[in-house]
């Protein structure tokens, strides 16, 4: 794959997980009625909005800063397992 067309993949790929995992934390997770019961993972991430919300912010910076793509991804997936492991 050319390196532009790969690097226009990431940045594409970076945008949808990130507006899928603000959607889904947003109208699925967050606000969920409590006496619905939630996948353990569902808990999980409510426990942990925080580095999520952190992990979201820093991301979409990357991308409103127009960074280089392999870059931007990198470090979205090392801000991924910041948030995964606090």
């Amino acid at each position: 794959m050319p390196r532009a067309t790969g690097g226009l993949y990431l940045r594409r790929l970076l945008v949808t997980w990130l507006m899928d995992t603000t959607n889904i934390t947003t109208t699925t997770y967050l606000s969920a009625p409590a006496t619905l019961p939630l996948p353990e993972h569902a808990g999980a991430l409510v426990e942990r909005v925080d580095a999520v919300c952190t992990l979201l912010d820093r991301a979409s910076a990357l991308l409103m800063a127009d960074a280089e793509a392999t870059a931007s991804w990198r470090l979205a997936l090392s801000q991924a397992a910041k948030a995964a492991t606090r």
